[in-house]
């Protein structure tokens, strides 16, 4: 297979020379698709089959945290990989106006979108900033907390709050102070191992310090209106 890479780059900006390396011209349709698109998915590779020779399933590449975020072109659909499986991938919309874009929710000034699987806390920070350019959600008032609990349907969630920069000196993603805190009795725990830099929101959305390379949990990612 032909590969093909290019890096927050609008298609509409994409110079028809680019294309000659690629063997195996896409059907009209997946390019109409590509030309409709403003922004690359993050590190994305669109993987175009050559000719005409016909391939069974799509998984003609092991989908592992290696090729996460890859598109693969097979059957005259595109599918991405969210580092545990192939899904059919959709083309990310463009925002609405004073609104969110499709797949988003407003509450107060800002767009909510729920991950679509469980991840560590690093890996959902990353999702949240290369892919959507948001950041974990910060949680500044008890309607927040409660709005964003019930969201995820009061699933234990990763907020952005972490002491990574300087142990137990609990911060913000944008360096909010912690005007409103929920901690969980005990936490934090000044004694801890201090590897454990991040926090969850748990059902009864009391926060608890977790590593944050391990144990996966739902995770949301938040960014302004408009954005």
């Amino acid at each position: 297979m032909a590969l093909l890479s290019w890096h927050q780059r609008t298609i509409a900006n994409f110079e028809a020379s680019h294309w000659q390396h690629v063997k195996a011209s896409p059907t009209r349709s997946l390019q109409r698709r590509l030309t409709r698109l403003t922004t690359c998915i993050y590190d994305c590779v669109l993987l175009f089959n050559q000719g005409n020779k016909k391939r069974s399933g799509v998984n003609q590449r092991p989908c592992d945290s290696s090729t996460k975020g890859l598109l693969q072109y097979q059957s005259k659909q595109l599918y991405q990989c969210n580092g545990r499986r192939w899904q059919l991938w959709k083309p990310q919309e463009q925002p609405l106006t004073g609104g969110c874009q499709t797949g988003w929710t407003k509450y107060g000034s800002l767009c909510y979108r729920k991950g679509d699987s469980q991840e560590t806390w690093n890996d959902a920070q990353l999702i949240c900033r290369e892919r959507h350019g948001a950041e974990l959600p910060t949680i500044l008032s008890s309607e927040t907390s409660d709005w964003i609990s019930t969201f995820v349907n009061r699933e234990p969630v990763w907020i952005g709050l972490n002491d990574k920069g300087q142990q137990r000196r609990w911060k913000w993603p944008a360096g909010q102070s912690l005007s409103y805190t929920n901690w969980k009795p005990g936490q934090p725990d000044s004694d801890s191992d201090i590897q454990r830099n991040c926090v969850v929101m748990n059902q009864l959305q009391k926060w608890n310090v977790r590593k944050c390379h391990r144990g996966r949990n739902v995770y949301i990612c938040a960014k302004q209106v408009g954005s």
